[in-house]
């Protein structure tokens, strides 16, 4: 039994809990180049949306192209790219390495 406290998955469970959606937000970081996307990763995909088809998904990339995700967007799932540049990314990893060996 799911035993429900104060801010697990109640309305202070997350910064975006006074939306509606939030329950929806799914968030993925790929930070290797788009040939190594394949089988497995679409694969969780369709999973997701097949649970969740009004899942909201944000994909975080210096690599992907904006049109990736076409096919998913021309069937009516959400699924959003976030360019983030290499530098910055560079530049983000290297603080956490210098910040927490």
């Amino acid at each position: 039994m799911l035993v429900k406290k104060k801010g697990i998955l109640g309305k202070d469970g997350s910064s975006f809990s006074q939306t509606s959606y939030w329950n929806k937000l799914h968030f993925l970081c790929w930070t290797t180049e788009k040939e190594s996307w394949g089988y497995r990763q679409n694969k969780i995909l369709q999973l997701l949306f097949v649970h969740s088809p009004d899942a909201i998904v944000i994909v975080i990339s210096s690599s992907l192209p904006k049109d990736f995700f076409q096919e998913y967007e021309e069937l009516g799932y959400r699924i959003y790219i976030v360019p983030i540049s290499q530098e910055v990314s560079f530049f983000f990893f290297n603080q956490r390495l210098i910040d927490y060996p």
